[in-house]
């Protein structure tokens, strides 16, 4: 009799009323990480050269980084222009004449020849 009691009151005090303590887990900061992209604008030249040859801007399309300077130079024996949409440009340009604008903005800026509508070309700033 006494060994059960003793039994019992082993079990007993295994039991209690309390709620068990649960273990907190802990948790190690993870080291935030960034990536960063590189620019896009830092691998566009910030010059380009565009000829006038054959009757046709060479390359026909030119990207450059904003704040860059492209450069046409008039190869043909014909007098061109380098004109954009709000009109601005180069006005007449003889064999061997040049024109440069700087583009601070990004975007599209076509433009053609006023003289030889059929002239047309594209710069794309990043």
């Amino acid at each position: 009799m006494i060994l059960v009691a003793t039994a019992a009151l082993s079990v007993a005090g295994c039991t209690s009323s309390s709620p068990a303590a649960t273990p907190t887990a802990t948790s190690t900061p993870v080291p935030s990480v960034t990536t960063v992209a590189p620019s896009p604008t830092a691998q566009l030249p910030t010059t380009a050269t565009v000829t006038i040859s054959g009757f046709a801007f060479n390359p026909g399309e030119t990207t450059i980084a904003r704040g860059g300077t492209v450069t046409w130079t008039n190869n043909d024996d014909t007098t061109h222009t380098v004109t954009f949409a709000d009109n601005t440009g180069s006005g007449q340009l003889q064999k061997g004449g040049n024109f440069s604008k700087t583009f601070d903005a990004t975007g599209t800026f076509d433009y053609h020849c006023s003289i030889h509508p059929s002239m047309t070309g594209k710069v794309i700033v990043a």
